[in-house]
């Protein structure tokens, strides 16, 4: 290189690296917000209500969940296993909240064991929730229905999220 030439290099390489370390600023910033982002989904959710244990989260395509408390945190248990309450509802979009009412929530410790003795056994979280609530608290929340099980060709019992839902235990506290 000519010396005349290298200040002009010199700057040349400063501007890459001033853009290179501004590029790794915005995507630490990026992280850090995205990672707060079921935070603060939660906290929007939660602005009329605090959810508790024994609350039902539903999505709109009809997947349920039962909030329960693990280890001083709140989670969520679906179908697909358990989730921290916050990624539960960032992942699920928009939710309707279902609330027990009292009698049920007395039982709260018996069908939180419930919850927990049956996830092994691989019912969906609507069948997994009606069964805790009979076996925890001795109380039918609905009546499955007969439908199609396409995968075996025959019918069978399965409770849907409209039976759940429609529970005279259930109460709706955000829509």
């Amino acid at each position: 290189m000519e010396p005349e030439n290298l200040p002009r290099c010199q700057r040349a390489v400063r501007l890459f690296a001033a853009c290179l370390l501004a590029s790794f600023a915005a995507a630490a910033g990026f992280a850090l917000w995205a990672k707060g982002e079921p935070d603060r989904l939660l906290a929007r959710l939660e602005h009329q209500t605090r959810l508790e244990p024994l609350d039902l989260l539903e999505q709109r395509s009809g997947r349920t969940g039962i909030v329960l408390e693990e280890d001083g945190e709140r989670v969520v248990w679906d179908g697909l296993g358990v989730t921290p309450l916050a990624k539960w509802v960032a992942r699920a979009g928009p939710v309707t909240v279902y609330r027990f009412d009292e009698e049920l929530r007395a039982h709260a410790k018996s069908v939180t064991n419930e919850v927990k003795n049956l996830r092994a056994a691989g019912y969906d979280s609507n069948e997994l929730i009606a069964r805790a609530v009979k076996l925890g608290a001795g109380i039918t929340l609905c009546h499955p229905q007969t439908v199609l099980d396409v995968d075996r060709g025959r019918p069978t019992e399965r409770v849907l999220p409209t039976d759940l839902h429609c529970s005279p235990r259930l109460k709706p506290l955000h829509p």
